[in-house]
């Protein structure tokens, strides 16, 4: 009995550091940080809004790899790994799930920027 106790004391820590290692990759950011950073070479933009939305209202930014949601785990390739990435979207949701495809498939920095892409382009006008 005290073998199983200790037996799942030890899985259910080796869990929660798991998780907590993993939630440890995405963190929140800031349109100051984000603008910051926009300019780095080891900087990618990941957009991830659907193309009827970029189509409605032609707002993007250069130099960002845009790949709806529904296709980003299919075209991982288009993302480097050795970035840090900072997704965009309007829907918070969205960069929630594609932070979490980019973390479960290895990527290591990843920032959601949590005011969203409209807030974006109204404090720093596209080009």
């Amino acid at each position: 009995m005290k073998k199983l106790t200790v037996s799942l004391i030890c899985l259910s820590l080796l869990l929660t550091l798991t998780a907590c290692a993993k939630s440890s990759q995405i963190r929140d950011c800031t349109l100051e940080e984000f603008h910051a950073a926009r300019g780095n070479p080891d900087t990618v933009i990941l957009d991830v809004r659907k193309a009827s939305t970029m189509q409605d209202d032609l707002k993007f930014i250069e130099g960002a790899v845009h790949l709806p949601l529904n296709i980003l785990a299919t075209n991982l390739e288009k993302v480097r790994k050795d970035a840090n990435i900072y997704i965009l979207s309007n829907d918070p949701q969205m960069t929630v799930k594609a932070a979490n495809i980019l973390a479960d498939n290895g990527y290591g920095f990843i920032y959601r920027v949590a005011e969203g892409f409209d807030a974006y382009a109204a404090r720093y006008p596209l080009n």
